[in-house]
């Protein structure tokens, strides 16, 4: 249909808007508002907000009082909440199928050099390999009937296991997407399925061992790490405990578990969040150590101690399996050290539980031995 020209009688097509000229973009443009406005309405009512902006600490919704710790010393991570879902396992596989699952497999799990965190608790040991716990950096499990939690701060590789049983109360744990020194700071989540906002929350730092603010920080509650773990390779924990388990994988962060690394970090001089204090550079020369060094801080007669990986090298035997031995303050621990970076398997020679936590050095100096000088051992030539 053609309309005429007032001006010379002719006609000039008319412009309509049909699906083939371009109408159906206008349509879709409708439908992606629509959806937007759709969500925008419905995940605060789903409970399904991103927590967090990644910058103010206030839009991450916690409660602030009491704090514990300096304003200052807690950093949005630039991730919300929640960011890495915590893993709430709910069926273990047996160490000893892994290699058969790995052939019929094209995703392996865990394979002989992988690192892996490990923990014996009243008498059951189970391995959380490090590519999963950076995938969740909090898993929410049961291990030799006792729920526990493993958290895990991958800035200073520092895993760490605690019992969920609090005050009688018998907690879940998620990610706050905050940080405390650089390292993860947990929060307890609500389990009733009500608004996020209005669970009062409190936040947990693993490697200050307490709550550092909300409900549980007014009342002082600290946190006891579970004795009898270490990060070592897979094939030296199989080897040391051949009946232990691992959680199940989620097959669908099987992606997510390959893309996340921090090895580029642990090289890296530079720290990426503020900490204090940390050893100077005076002091890093002298122990001939980086900021970044591998240690295990091991808690020996009230206090925390650290062994250096490197150090322990050095003074190793050379057999096929390389093993040092080392007194802490009268007590002598035995540590195995397989081939790989940041692994070491310690235990008390008198057969006494040790409690030890990984870490790189610079976290050992700032979160557990803050008021204390920056010792190593062992000391060596």
């Amino acid at each position: 249909m053609s309309a005429p020209n007032a001006h010379d009688g002719t006609t000039q097509p008319r412009a309509t808007l049909t699906m083939r000229g371009g109408g159906w973009v206008i349509l879709l443009a409708i439908a992606l508002v629509l959806l937007i406005i759709v969500w925008a309405t419905l995940a605060p009512m789903l409970g399904k907000r991103h927590l967090g902006d990644g910058h103010t600490i206030e839009s991450y919704g916690f409660q602030l009082t009491p704090l514990l710790v300096e304003r200052t010393d807690l950093q949005p991570s630039g991730n919300p909440r929640d960011f890495l879902p915590a893993l709430d396992v709910q069926s273990t596989v047996r160490g000893s199928e892994q290699a058969v699952y790995n052939e019929s497999h094209r995703s392996r799990y865990v394979v002989s050099r992988d690192r892996v965190f490990g923990l014996v608790h009243n008498g059951e040991a189970r391995a959380y390999p490090i590519s999963l716990l950076n995938g969740h950096e909090v898993i929410n499990d049961t291990l030799g009937g006792e729920a526990i939690v493993i958290a895990y701060s991958p800035f200073c590789d520092a895993p760490v296991a605690f019992s969920r049983v609090v005050d009688g109360s018998t907690l879940q744990f998620g990610v706050s997407g905050l940080l405390c020194e650089s390292s993860l700071v947990l929060y307890d989540r609500a389990l009733d399925g009500s608004d996020p906002m209005r669970h009062e929350a409190s936040l947990w730092s693993p490697l200050l061992m307490e709550a550092i603010s909300g409900p549980f920080a007014a009342r002082g509650v600290q946190l006891t790490p579970l004795p009898n773990a270490c990060t070592t390779t897979w094939a030296d924990w199989l080897h040391a405990y051949p009946a232990t388990t691992l959680p199940e994988r989620d097959l669908g962060a099987i992606r997510r578990y390959k893309s996340i690394s921090y090895a580029r970090n642990y090289l890296s001089p530079r720290l990426d969040f503020p900490v204090s204090p940390i050893p100077s550079a005076q002091e890093l020369s002298a122990l001939g150590l980086s900021m970044k060094s591998p240690c295990i801080a091991v808690w020996i007669h009230e206090k925390w101690r650290a062994l250096s990986i490197e150090r322990l090298l050095r003074v190793s035997t050379t057999q096929e399996v390389r093993i040092a031995a080392v007194e802490v303050d009268g007590v002598m621990i035995d540590v195995v050290l397989p081939d790989g970076p940041g692994v070491a398997r310690a235990t008390r020679r008198d057969g006494e539980p040790l409690t030890a936590i990984p870490c790189l050095l610079y976290a050992y100096r700032a979160l557990l031995n803050p008021q204390g000088a920056c010792e190593v051992l062992p000391i060596t030539p």
